[in-house]
């Protein structure tokens, strides 16, 4: 009996689909963008959410790469296309939450001016996060959280 017979069987039994495991490719996706291989990952995952719209982790990883590209406009563009279940979706709502703090950093003040406002009164918390906003805004992460888990012990 084919594969594909015996899984229709089994969820018509269930009465409802069995999730496929797309933890390889999940492994391989994340392996690109800590390469910082954004162009790569964001193709991939194209054709991947093409077959599988409702992976709404997928999703929210196209919507970082395009973030990583810094290519706000499509993401709104994306943004404004889905559904209310998957804007609802936690994956994809921390995903739109890191742009928003992205775009929000781009502007505004230097890196250099944040770190040396930061270094004239490094325990005032203002200069604390917002250094480690703009760190966050431009894919600095080890040293954003390396920034916050500092401060946090000394507080």
């Amino acid at each position: 009996i084919p594969e594909k017979k015996i899984v229709e069987f089994i969820e018509k039994s269930l009465g409802e689909k069995i999730e496929e495991d797309h933890s390889d490719f999940y492994n391989d996706i994340n392996k690109l963008l800590s390469d910082k291989n954004f162009e790569n990952a964001k193709e991939v995952l194209e054709e991947f959410i093409a077959k599988n719209p409702n992976e709404y982790k997928s999703v929210a990883l196209y919507i970082d790469c395009m973030g990583y590209l810094n290519l706000y406009d499509e993401i709104k563009t994306l943004s404004e296309s889905l559904n209310k279940e998957a804007l609802l979706n936690s994956f994809i709502k921390a995903s739109l939450q890191k742009i928003e703090i992205k775009k929000k950093n781009i502007d505004g003040p230097s890196l250099e001016h944040l770190i040396d406002k930061y270094n004239k009164d490094p325990n005032k918390i203002e200069n604390i996060i917002k250094l480690a906003d703009k760190y966050f805004a431009k894919n600095m992460l080890d040293e954003a959280f390396e920034l916050l888990l500092d401060n946090f012990k000394k507080k």
